[in-house]
């Protein structure tokens, strides 16, 4: 059997502004799943209708409050590809002081995750941590940046490609 390919687009932080998230969507009509880590759920959801893309979302610090009244926890696991995706908007995790707390209750509450994805910094970041990192299990951990208001470079967004066991992950600009 033949392992099929798999492209997943994760946004973040787009704060009400949809303009580079519907240029990624045409540019990448071909992606099976998109993917947005909040303070901009909104916006999203609607495109993903709009365009009949498959979407996950999670609620931001600056989404509106009405959604998050239906938010009870700070953070998301999927299946997709046949990969686990432990998803947070990163607020409730302290990831503007670090990372080590975001990475501490990802494996205690995921850990079978292959990824740990996570926004709100408006700062892009694709990293390998691998056993000689000191993990137990190689784990991908991404930021896509934001794609209305990033704090360095143009804005971003992430690319995650999955053939079977094989993973190419990016952060791109627009």
């Amino acid at each position: 059997m033949k392992d099929t390919e798999r492209k997943i687009i994760v946004f973040s932080d787009s704060h009400g502004v949809s303009y580079n998230m519907e240029r990624v969507f045409a540019l990448h009509s071909d992606a099976d799943a998109f993917i947005h880590l909040g303070d901009g759920a909104r916006e999203f959801n609607k495109l993903c209708k709009l365009r009949g893309k498959v979407g996950y979302s999670l609620l931001g610090n600056c989404d509106s409050s009405f959604l998050c009244l239906f938010a009870d926890t700070p953070h998301a696991v999927y299946t997709i590809g046949g990969k686990r995706f432990f998803m947070t908007h990163g607020n409730a995790y302290g990831v503007k002081s670090g990372k080590e707390e975001l990475l501490k209750v990802a494996a205690e509450r995921c850990p079978d995750a292959d990824f740990v994805l996570y926004g709100h910094t408006h700062v892009s970041e694709n990293s390998y941590l691998s056993e000689a990192s000191g993990f137990e299990k190689p784990i991908y951990l991404i930021n896509p940046g934001s794609i209305s208001r990033p704090r360095e470079g143009d804005p971003s967004y992430a690319i995650i490609l999955i053939k079977g066991e094989n993973v190419l992950t990016n952060v791109a600009h627009i």
